[in-house]
């Protein structure tokens, strides 16, 4: 039996024996071979097919065009009874055809990719994923409109978005911010209006060390939905727009920047603690607040945990306030909580603060007190 490769993804392409089959070009033809191998566990009936094909014709109509295509399609190419069982009342793909399916390649690739993550398998899950959209080489057979493909066309794509959506999440949580911009980039060329991509391209470009890149993915983004649905960013996107703002960071990574220098020094392995304060986060991002504690033995890199988390928020313009203890006999000492509580971005909520929680915080800040009630609290 010969050899065939059917692409069905993108442009379609039908190869016999190395040799295409050009003939085959009628977007009818292609759709009608595309159901048939689509659905190969069984024979599927004219009537079906005639009904599928031609809804708005009379039955007799309907059966009329499928003869007519099945004769066309026999003329275009003369060596397709050795792939499909053709007779008076069914068309079925012969079970015994072997061939090769670039569509069945794709979702194989995403079930093989679904089972590294469900193992935890992450390095695999990456690999295997970027297989699978590498493969995905467009939509199902774009120039035809069946309403049978119109759905199977939308599953398929759904199916690469998650794959692009997965890679770009395994990618950050690795750290390799390059890689997740591609796909994130990506992502956003097969759908423009998704906006929590946008604001996840702007998290790693800032996280990349380049701002004005994380900037224009911002102006990128309002542009696309005033264009195409009169409407602006929502708040969580301007909040991010308006943190990105405030960075004291370059606009651009020249060679020996301060973005490039961190980049450059990034915490390499602790991958499993690195992803357990990122899912932290995402919780906390959720409004469940979150306290987080790294013990181990010294020498480790616990701080070194700590300050890449740090330098993570500070890409991003986060809010952050840091400070230092170290081990001492005696009681507490209420230091660390002091540099906290003066730390710059605590000042706009210390304004805010009614005088009865004012006077409280004021026992660790006298200087937050008028100077004749600090007097009074000192001589206290």
């Amino acid at each position: 039996m010969p050899t065939l490769q059917i692409q069905l993804l993108n442009n379609f392409q039908l190869i016999c024996d190395g040799a295409p089959v050009p003939a085959v070009n009628q977007a009818r033809m292609q759709s009608l071979l595309a159901y048939l191998v689509l659905h190969r566990d069984g024979p599927q009936s004219r009537r079906q097919l005639a009904f599928l094909f031609w809804p708005e014709t009379s039955e007799a109509q309907a059966h009329t065009n499928l003869r007519q295509l099945l004769h066309h399609l026999r003329r275009a190419w003369p060596g397709v009874g050795e792939f499909l069982q053709i007779d008076a009342k069914s068309l079925a793909w012969k079970p015994t055809a072997t061939f090769d399916l670039d569509l069945v390649a794709f979702e194989q690739a995403l079930a093989r990719a679904a089972e590294a993550i469900s193992a935890a398998q992450f390095a695999a899950a990456r690999t295997t994923l970027t297989v699978a959209v590498d493969l995905y080489g467009g939509d199902l057979l774009p120039s035809c409109y069946e309403d049978w493909l119109l759905t199977e066309r939308e599953r398929l794509r759904q199916n690469f978005l998650d794959a692009l959506e997965q890679l770009v999440v395994l990618c950050e949580s690795q750290r390799d911010y390059g890689l997740a911009i591609q796909h994130a980039q990506r992502f956003l060329r097969a759908d423009p209006l998704h906006e929590t991509t946008y604001r996840r391209l702007m998290r790693l470009h800032a996280l990349h060390g380049d701002r004005a890149s994380a900037l224009r993915t911002y102006h990128n983004c309002a542009a696309m939905l005033e264009c195409e649905l009169g409407v602006e960013p929502n708040q969580a996107t301007q909040e991010a727009y308006a943190r990105l703002l405030k960075l004291e960071l370059p606009l651009a990574s020249e060679p020996g920047s301060p973005a490039r220098s961190a980049l450059a020094d990034r915490l390499v392995g602790r991958q499993a603690s690195w992803e357990k304060l990122q899912a932290t986060w995402q919780l906390t991002m959720r409004g469940r607040a979150h306290f987080v504690c790294i013990r181990g033995e010294a020498g480790i890199g616990k701080t070194r945990l700590a300050e890449e988390l740090l330098n993570w928020a500070r890409q991003q313009g986060i809010a952050q306030a840091r400070t230092r203890s170290y081990a001492a006999e005696g009681s507490l000492a209420y230091a660390p909580v002091t540099e906290w509580l003066r730390a710059e971005i605590f000042q706009p909520t210390r304004r805010q603060m009614a005088d009865i929680w004012l006077s409280e915080v004021a026992r660790l800040l006298p200087e937050l007190l008028p100077s004749g009630r600090n007097c009074h609290a000192r001589n206290r």
